[in-house]
């Protein structure tokens, strides 16, 4: 079988900041990757050239539906924006101009894992910055992957990317983006890539019996966790970024050969990161449990400690007589309406609200500066809904106290508040343990169906098809009404899919969703795809002031 390598490098992206290195970067990829034997194409936007998504998307299909490669790698060096956590674009030359004229990042995974081929590699060597300060939140994206359905077995995706991603409020500016985030992931990965790395170099034997030395991608990963924060560093002292990597596959795929072995390697000393065990049950325990420990320089935890109880001392209104309702708190709400089998009800502006009726449905918020969002309203739960600058910070359900009573709300609360969090930063991830994981299900099931949401998105980041099914089941079998997201994730590109329009609120609520929608895209009411351009950046899908008007006058006219 064969392999093969895109290697895409776009210096410019419409206004923005020039990039000094992006299509060099690629060129260099290219190189090293016809050295290994990969049939090679660069997309580079050297001597003024136009790259754009359409020659991208044909260039992959060709590999894609010819069904001879065992190995793909799609390697991009240029502007990244993050729309929300997990919600990436790559920029290409027209963007700004032409919306489609980026790629994006997430919908391209999901649809790798279709592809039939069996060794996916996704590197980003770009910034991960703001979208709303980079004025490009009406940018679509493209899925550079075709819709292929293989019967085969799941490709294993493996995702390098050179930063890890954050709350977008607190995002590296545009104006920093060439200094910060460009150009170390590319130099640390060829160096290894190369051989010049000891400690990343193993030794297979192949299906002929002959030893060979390789670069494969778990040892790729810790490399890289420790070489991009050291390689930062000795570039300025202020200057600090760390990779994110999603690594699946192991021995026998890899990425490199080293014909010489590990002769001319050198020997890296790797930071050593040791720390007591935390309590169990503890809010370090839950840290350590919910996030993936990066190596370099350890995680924010007194700033992360301070959101979480932050967000819990708001948790507070577990007592009420409400079957069904929501509270709301922080910034001040204008409009509430309700909104159950395509009729909407006016409900004010208050704090608190009652929602009467056993079925489902959603919930329009318009905040006092304009933005809005679509919540899903769960018969006999009480939504608490923390509004921060006219975006939501986290949403949280409870089973009404007039229903099923919680005995522990601090246990609940700690894990919840740390879920959020942990998901603004885009480091949530499920424990993986066969001892952990079936009493979690069983917790979010029954105690607060936004962690269900939460779980499903994890799943389908780490390829567990099967689990984002599970979770669905899980709700289901409760009888809970299953969240669009979830069936969104379990349904989507399938038979089912047209299920999914039936679950509230008719829309993701989380925002990385919309970069996930396919061929729901084809289905959905063409008002409500409309507002879904104007988001701002949120892990909650938040409507800017332009989607807000869109999504009433729809809602106005009776849901034509």
């Amino acid at each position: 079988m064969k392999k093969a390598l895109i290697a895409i490098g776009v210096d410019r992206a419409g206004h923005f900041p020039a990039l000094r290195g992006a299509a060099s970067g690629a060129e260099q990829v290219g190189e090293w990757g016809r050295a290994q034997g990969f049939e090679t194409t660069v997309f580079s936007d050297a001597g003024g050239k136009v790259v754009g998504p359409e020659e991208i998307f044909d260039a992959i299909s060709e590999i894609v539906e010819s069904r001879t490669y065992s190995q793909l790698v799609v390697f991009f060096s240029g502007h990244g924006v993050l729309r929300a956590p997990d919600c990436e674009l790559w920029l290409l030359s027209k963007v700004g101009k032409n919306p489609n004229h980026a790629i994006n990042v997430n919908g391209s995974i999901s649809l790798a894992r279709q592809c039939g081929i069996e060794h996916v590699v996704i590197i980003s060597d770009a910034c991960r910055s703001l979208a709303g300060t980079l004025q490009v939140s009406m940018v679509d994206g493209y899925r550079i992957f075709p819709a292929h359905r293989s019967s085969g077995k799941a490709p294993e995706v493996d995702v390098f990317y050179a930063a890890l991603p954050g709350d977008p409020a607190l995002e590296v500016s545009a104006d920093d983006a060439d200094k910060r985030h460009y150009g170390l992931l590319t130099d640390c990965m060829l160096t290894a890539l190369r051989g010049d790395i000891e400690t990343v170099i193993e030794t297979v034997k192949s299906a002929d019996g002959v030893q060979k030395h390789v670069v494969a991608s778990r040892p790729l990963k810790l490399h890289l966790e420790d070489a991009i924060p050291r390689a930062a560093e000795a570039v300025s002292v202020a200057l600090f970024q760390r990779p994110d990597s999603r690594v699946e596959s192991a021995l026998p795929k890899f990425l490199a050969t080293i014909d010489a072995g590990a002769e001319r390697a050198i020997d890296v000393a790797k930071t050593a990161l040791t720390e007591p065990e935390p309590d169990r049950g503890s809010m370090q325990w839950y840290r350590k449990v919910l996030l993936i420990p990066k190596s370099g320089r350890p995680l924010p935890r007194e700033a992360l400690d301070a959101e979480m109880e932050r967000l819990m001392a708001a948790m507070d209104d577990h007592q009420t007589d409400m079957r069904t309702g929501f509270h709301i708190k922080g910034d001040e709400v204008e409009a509430i309406y309700v909104i159950k089998q395509n009729q909407i009800t006016f409900r004010g502006n208050g704090p608190s609200i009652l929602i009467s009726g056993l079925e489902p449905g959603a919930l329009y918020l318009r905040f006092k500066n304009g933005t809005s969002s679509l919540l899903s309203v769960i018969p006999g739960f009480i939504g608490t809904v923390i509004i921060e600058d006219g975006r939501i910070a986290t949403v949280n359900y409870t089973p009404s106290a007039a229903g099923i009573p919680v005995r522990n709300y601090r246990y609940m609360d700690m894990r919840r508040s740390f879920v959020a969090v942990a998901a603004r930063q885009g480091s949530f991830h499920l424990p993986d343990t066969t001892a952990v994981l079936p009493s979690y299900l069983r917790f979010l099931r029954r105690m607060d169906p936004t962690l269900g949401i939460y779980a499903a998105y994890a799943y389908h980041q780490a390829g567990d098809q099967q689990s984002v099914r599970g979770v669905y089941q899980h709700m289901k079998d409760d009888l809970l009404p299953i969240p669009f997201d979830v069936a969104m994730l379990a349904w989507a590109g399938t038979d089912q899919e047209q299920s999914v329009h039936k679950c509230m609120p008719g829309v993701p609520m989380l925002a990385q969703g919309w970069s996930l929608l396919g061929n729901l895209t084809e289905t959905m009411p063409k008002q409500l795809l409309e507002a879904g351009r104007y988001l701002e950046p949120s892990l909650w899908t938040t409507f800017s002031g332009k989607g807000s008007a869109i999504l009433e006058r729809y809602f106005s006219r009776g849901f034509p």
